[in-house]
């Protein structure tokens, strides 16, 4: 059997099925992500976009719009496309950064609030760079609307067209050509910032170049950067080598000739001559040979790594800092390991975890005084996802005691005195004005807010040793600065040049103030004499070194050192290391994106010079676009055998998901019409929903079986309340909810045989549920939380006058632990149901022992035990068709026991045996597949059996 053949023939057939099933998932939301109901929001219109902007954002919203319309041609042009009209929607509630774009319906939203790590924005304006890199994402959509995609999107809608797209092209594709656009179109995109590809470069330099499987679907074995760092090289090496047009002719390619396997790589191959993998390995040999040719010539330093190097697990220790005894404190995390405050034994490397952190906004640095770390992190709104605050926390590592210090702020990059009397932070509003403030150290109140006028964006401050002084980066038109701050006077003094690489992460010891800076092309330490303001370079790294801490009573400098292992502890004395005047330095980087930079207008002139247009604001009122449908025609559901004929609509705000049409069941060949609406819009959800249709089936007599039909109409309304409740190291969430379900039978031709069916006649329930989890965050590895527990409860009762009558109590308990070794998981289950039927009873959906059919009891008790672990991180990659990441296993026990059932007889179970996954990709997707089986063994029965598992993550 030729599997290439089959695949051939059958390729188009499998994507249809694949795109139209994606119909059915969730035409009801669970949970929107929206603003409180209060906002009121305006909108500007212009030639090409829609901005829409909660009130008193007009400003920046009209500064976008104008952004916008000015990058439309420049981001474009390369694609050769000219994107239709887009809804942008700025939310300005939350404390996080990010942006995206999505075709559910179409639209971007933009995520107004900067972030303060450098290494992120660079020396960009934030909503600038939102601008370009996320419509960048709206002309690779614009680019697929052709061929297949366009037809998928006249029968099927938006969600489908999106998603074929996005099958169609690897994810590498998708960011790194973003961050390719950015780079080229802005003096500091992610492509010009050496800490961006440091983990790519380590890999590549010590560890080899790995498979194009490994690579861009990533590993368990080894730490691989995210696929927008690997896509930026990737994008940038064929538009270096064939020119600005490249990507446009290999998607045309792609998009039009979907109808054989792995379409991306022949197209890849049809521009460069190329399949994927061969043009990934000779990109990365390329850049491989570069790199080591840039380490060559450089002079290295020297220094002591104070904390364990363990090869199998990349691990990072951020942000060293040195407490009284000589003792190192620091953050680590890796691909094993949650991000924790550790204290490090710097004479023999042994770690002690002090803190696990909760919802940790990490700005590029942390703090230390003299006993105190401070630091902020994310405190959401439980209901309004996307209502969040940034408050700042104190740690106390002699008595292991945390505070809150603010509440329902928006303080970022919080910075302790070195006498812990103050903190100094950055305040970013929700209008997006910056000012630095000083807080009591003790109550959090505010006590000085320097003034602002020209809004200039300010990062990572920090004090100076006697804590008169604020050292901190600013933000101008023409690059940013290292500025130290006045507390009494409030006088600023510039003390480096306007610079447009990243400078970062002050520090002031004796008379000078040491930063990280990018000048050389891989980030080191840099020093800045506070008299005569001459910048010295003091380090000189392999891939670079970061975040300078002094430790006083040695006189060593101790900073962190990057390898292809992580973020180490290193040391080193400070008389010897070669101080070179820093206008001597040596550039040394490779400058990949130049020949992009080239092929593109340069844009920034344009948005920093332009005239711009005052733009006319309306009222936006959600009311009136609440029917935004995106999702329409045929869609198909593999588990319930079923086809669904209809619509599918969220309105832009996610205030209001609607689903409508006619459901066909092949099971029975029958059919019902059937509408949903979830309208979000105020604290408790309110969900409605009716169906009326024929059904059909074949029951059981006493004289053989006979089939019968009837007609059935349904109607349920309900209120849900589900809450965020994340304030720790542990994810939490709460829902409650009731609903009333009104179920009519009629025209039921034989007698009813079983009690969880009914006949003609009305069944009028209510049902209440609670739902609860607080799970510990889980790292890269992990297959189970280590510490996690889960409840369900719920209620159903039929207290209303009805021809059926029954009750039903079911709870269900899974707690969490850690295993003997790290990623093993040992996990207790149990569950409680109760029916009261007088003449119904309802399903139940608690696990039953596996071995077993299910069967109704008035009581019913089960319990269960698991012990999960990883057997092996094989990074098997079997050609093009299946990638292979991790083996792992799950051993159960599960017993049962139930009492007065309806055949009044009460029983014991017991069965146990074992889970065998392979968590693979295949057809070089991201989705990451467990493929398994499963033994259970009964031992009442003295028999076994094996059973097929599948489930699919990300999809």
């Amino acid at each position: 059997m030729d599997f290439n053949k089959i695949l051939q023939k059958h390729f188009f057939l499998i994507a249809f099925m694949l795109v139209v099933s994606l119909q059915v998932r969730g035409q009801i939301a669970g949970q929107l992500a929206n603003n409180p109901s209060n906002l009121k929001w305006y909108r500007i219109k212009t030639d090409n976009f829609s901005v829409v902007f909660p009130k008193g954002f007009y400003f920046q919203a009209n500064r976008v719009a104008n952004n916008l319309e000015a990058i439309y041609l420049p981001v474009s042009s390369s694609l050769e496309v000219d994107p239709h009209h887009l809804t942008v929607i700025l939310q300005n509630q939350g404390s996080i950064s990010n942006g995206f774009v999505t075709m559910s319906p179409r639209r971007s939203e933009f995520f107004t609030t900067s972030p303060q790590n450098y290494n992120f924005l660079g020396t960009n304006d934030w909503l600038n760079l939102l601008s370009i890199h996320e419509f960048r994402h709206v002309v690779q959509y614009e680019r697929a609307f052709q061929g297949p995609t366009k037809w998928f999107y006249w029968l099927f809608g938006e969600q489908s067209a999106g998603f074929l797209a996005n099958i169609s092209l690897p994810n590498w594709f998708w960011e790194g050509d973003a961050v390719v656009t950015e780079t080229a179109l802005t003096k500091s995109g992610r492509g010009r910032i050496p800490q961006f590809s440091a983990l790519l470069r380590a890999n590549v330099v010590e560890k080899g170049v790995f498979n194009y499987e490994k690579q861009t679907l990533r590993s368990f074995k080894d730490y691989i950067p995210n696929h927008y760092v690997t896509g930026y090289y990737l994008a940038s090496s064929l538009r270096r080598s064939h020119g600005k047009d490249a990507w446009a002719e290999v998607l045309d390619i792609s998009y039009r000739k979907p109808i054989r396997p792995w379409p991306w790589s022949r197209s890849v191959h049809d521009v460069s001559g190329q399949y994927v993998a061969d043009f990934y390995d000779s990109t990365f040999v390329d850049l491989k040979e570069k790199w080591e040719h840039e380490i060559d010539e450089l002079s290295l330093t020297e220094f002591r790594c104070l904390n364990q190097v363990n090869p199998k697990v990349y691990t990072d220790y951020m942000y060293p800092k040195v407490g009284d005894g000589g003792e190192v404190y620091c953050l680590r995390s890796g691909i094993g390991d949650i991000l924790q405050l550790v204290k490090l034994d710097v004479e023999n490397g042994d770690e002690k975890v002090l803190y696990t952190m909760g919802p940790f906004i990490d700005p590029g640095k942390i703090s230390f005084g003299k006993e105190t770390l401070v630091w902020s992190e994310y405190r959401y709104d439980p209901r309004w996802l996307r209502r969040s605050y940034a408050d700042v926390f104190a740690y106390n590592v002699k008595t292991g005691k945390k505070r809150r210090l603010t509440k329902k702020e928006r303080y970022f990059a919080p910075a302790i005195s070195k006498d812990e009397s103050k903190i100094v932070a950055v305040e970013e509003s929700d209008n997006y004005t910056f000012n630095i403030v000083v807080l009591d150290a003790s109550t959090g109140e505010l006590v000085i807010s320097f003034e602002n006028e020209a809004n200039n964006f300010y990062s990572m401050p920090s004090w100076s040793e006697d804590g008169t002084k604020i050292y901190v980066i600013k933000h101008f038109e023409n690059g940013n600065a290292l500025v130290e701050l006045d507390v009494e006077t409030e006088e600023e003094r510039v003390l480096t040049d306007l610079v447009e690489y990243n400078i970062g992460y002050p520090e002031q010891f004796g008379e000078y103030v040491y930063i990280n800076s990018a000048q050389s092309g891989i980030d080191n330490i840099y020093a800045v004499n506070l008299k005569t303001k001459e910048l010295k370079q003091v380090t000189t790294s392999k891939f670079g070194a970061y975040n300078p801490s002094l430790n006083s009573r040695t006189g060593q400098l101790m900073y962190n050192d990057f390898r292809s292992t992580g973020m180490n502890v290193v040391s080193v004395d400070l008389d010897s290391l070669d101080w070179r005047d820093a206008g001597k330095v040596k550039y040394s980087g490779i400058d990949y994106y130049q020949p992009i930079v080239d092929q593109e207008e340069d844009v920034l002139p344009l948005l920093d010079s332009m005239n711009p247009t005052q733009y006319k604001e309306e009222r936006y009122r959600t009311w009136k676009h609440l029917l935004e449908p995106y999702s329409w025609g045929l869609a198909v559901s593999s588990s319930d055998f079923q086809n669904y004929f209809g619509l599918v609509s969220q309105d832009n705000m996610s205030t209001m998901a609607l689903g409508a049409g006619y459901q066909i069941d092949y099971n029975e060949w029958t059919g019902k019409w059937k509408a949903d609406i979830s309208y979000q819009g105020i604290y408790p959800i309110i969900d409605f929903g009716v169906s009326s249709g024929y059904r059909r089936a074949t029951v059981t007599l006493e004289d053989g079986d006979e089939k019968t039909s009837w007609n059935e109409q349904s109607l349920y309304a309900g209120l849900r309340l589900p809450l965020l409740l994340t304030n720790s190291r542990f994810s939490q969430r709460l829902s409650i909810g009731a609903n009333y379900e009104l179920l009519r039978v009629e025209n039921y031709s034989v007698p009813r045989t079983k009690y969880e069916q009914i006949g003609n006649g009305n069944l009028q329930t209510v049902k209440m549920n609670l739902n609860y989890s607080r799970l510990l965050r889980m790292a890269y590895r992990d297959i189970y939380p280590k510490w996690g527990q889960r409840f369900y409860a719920s209620y159903r009762d039929t207290p209303f006058e009805g021809k059926y009558k029954g009750k039903q109590f079911i709870s269900d308990l899974r707690l969490y632990f850690p295993g003997l070794f790290p990623q093993h998981s040992f996990q207790l289950r149990g569950g409680v149901t109760y029916n009261d039927e007088e003449n119904y009873a309802f399903q139940t959906n608690v696990l039953f022992p596996r071995g077993y059919s299910y069967q109704i009891f008035k009581n019913l008790y089960t319990a269960s035990v698991y012990y999960g672990l990883p057997l092996a991180y094989p990074d098997w990659a079997l050609g093009s068709f299946m990638n292979v990441q991790r083996l792992r296993a799950l051993a159960f026990y599960d017993y049962g026991k139930g009492y007065d059932n309806l055949a009044g007889i009460n029983r014991e179970y017991n069965s146990f045996g074992a889970d065998f996954y392979v968590d693979a990709n295949f057809l070089r997707y991201p989705y990451l597949v467990s493929v398994g089986t499963r033994f259970v063994y009964v031992p009442e029965k003295n028999s076994g059996g094996f059973y097929f598992l599948l489930n699919i993550s990300g999809f």
